[in-house]
């Protein structure tokens, strides 16, 4: 497996270079050697195709491995061998369905994002808490919100639970509404730069 990654790596590399450089270089190459680098080409498309086909049908098996193993620890009555499958599961589901983004620790509020830009989403682990800081907006909420408080007050997450969340900037309000949910109660406020929201990340 390592062995095909790094050929494709370094067959995808080299194309395209040869990419970059075809519409200089076409005109002066001979037929032989258009034919020749052609030929790579193909070669490489080949490779890739064949390592993503391969990767997709481990990735397929090493899921239901997984499953099973779950399921016979349940029978077995490991339970926390079985939730702790369970979680490394749902881990590799969101890793997949995030394809490489990043995902960073709690910041603890978004101050430090005030340059962001409307529509920008930026992922992270965050465990939810229903005190110890603050929140104001709803549904909205205004950068220095407490990240922890807020998707406990959002209901993405439960007090103390560990989870992925998506952070989406939206423009600044002219005023934010407080509110009582889910056991945190934010504040209302007024004008304020910018906004953000947040959405569970679920596999």
């Amino acid at each position: 497996m390592q062995a095909i990654r790094w050929t494709l790596a370094t067959l995808l590399t080299v194309t395209v270079l040869f990419v970059g450089f075809a519409p200089a270089a076409a005109q002066a190459l001979p037929p032989e050697a258009q034919k020749l680098i052609k030929d790579y080409e193909d070669l490489a498309a080949q490779v890739k195709k064949k390592a993503e086909e391969e990767l997709a049908g481990s990735w397929t098996k090493l899921l239901a491995d997984l499953t099973a193993m779950q399921e016979d620890l349940t029978k077995k009555g490991n339970l926390d061998g079985a939730l702790a499958v369970r979680n490394a599961i749902n881990k590799l589901k969101i890793a997949q369905k995030l394809k490489g983004k990043p995902v960073l620790p709690d910041p603890g509020n978004l101050s430090g994002y005030s340059k962001a830009k409307a529509g920008e989403e930026v992922y992270f682990t965050v465990k939810g808490k229903a005190s110890g800081g603050s929140v104001w907006g709803t549904d909205l909420y205004t950068l220095d919100s407490n990240l922890a408080m807020v998707v406990v007050h959002a209901g993405v997450l439960k007090d103390g639970q560990e989870g992925i969340v998506k952070v989406s900037f939206a423009p600044g309000q002219t005023n934010y509404t407080g509110s009582d949910k889910n056991g945190v109660k934010s504040s209302s406020w007024g004008s304020y730069e910018l906004s953000y929201k947040v959405e569970a990340v679920t596999p």
